[in-house]
């Protein structure tokens, strides 16, 4: 009895966590991102949100800060600065407080969530693009910042500016 139900317990937690990264919301994903955050945490896998168009993207724009250092000159990126950048909360330290996450507006497979929040006293507002997939359900697309002193979307900086991402 004791293996069955250990046994039942192993599925339990592993069929949870093969199911973490499919969400039939969009505002649960967006829920789930932040979740850590508000515990003074990151999220584990944050890539795993991310759509295959969005992750490439930053595999681009990791491969272009690589050869920045001049023409054909190759720079370790990890010994001169952070290659990672994270949309969510824009910023290396963070104490969230008024965190607020819309509902969802869904049109299809495409969806946005707007999230508010300030990180200490600096107001933040983003616009959470999201796109259902076939087999993983939905997924982060894109992030829009439309703060009153941060002007940018997440694509356009990994795709044309490669040290604009810090």
């Amino acid at each position: 009895m004791r293996i069955f139900l250990l046994g039942v317990a192993v599925a339990l937690l592993f069929g949870g966590a093969a199911r973490a990264d499919n969400f039939d919301d969009p505002k649960a994903l967006v829920q789930a991102i932040y979740q850590p955050y508000t515990r003074g945490e990151q999220p584990a896998n944050i890539e795993g949100y991310y759509t295959d168009g969005l992750k490439n993207l930053f595999a681009k724009h990791l491969q272009q800060a690589e050869y920045s250092g001049g023409i054909g000159t190759k720079i370790d990126v990890a010994a001169t600065r952070e290659p990672v950048f994270d949309p969510f909360v824009n910023a290396k330290h963070y104490l969230l407080l008024d965190l607020s996450i819309t509902d969802a507006v869904v049109d299809g497979d495409h969806a946005v969530v707007n999230v508010t929040y300030k990180n200490f006293d600096h107001p933040s507002v983003l616009t959470i693009s999201l796109q259902k997939t076939a087999t993983q359900g939905w997924k982060v697309d894109d992030v829009a910042s439309l703060g009153a002193d941060q002007h940018w979307l997440l694509s356009w900086l990994l795709a044309n500016d490669p040290w604009a991402v810090n």
